[in-house]
């Protein structure tokens, strides 16, 4: 199948492939230094569009880590 540029993927295959490679959750634990996480799901900082409330649904469809929106110096002052 070819999409954009991508060629040679297949679902099925990429499914064996993690089977094959004992991962049989896309949700797996993570440690990042002395942090403990119970999933692989990260957001990174998007000033502007993550506000409380998208965190928070983020949350619940299972986000591990979340960071706060930036913020500008220009706002703070």
């Amino acid at each position: 199948m070819k999409s954009h540029g991508i060629s040679d993927f297949s679902y099925e295959e990429a499914l064996k492939k993690r089977e094959e490679e004992g991962r049989d959750s896309l949700f797996q634990p993570i440690s990042l230094k002395d942090c403990n996480l119970p999933g692989n799901i990260l957001m990174a900082p998007m000033a502007g569009v993550t506000d409380l409330p998208y965190r928070i649904l983020c949350k619940e469809m299972g986000l591990s880590l979340s960071f706060t929106e930036m913020v500008s110096a220009k706002a703070i002052y």
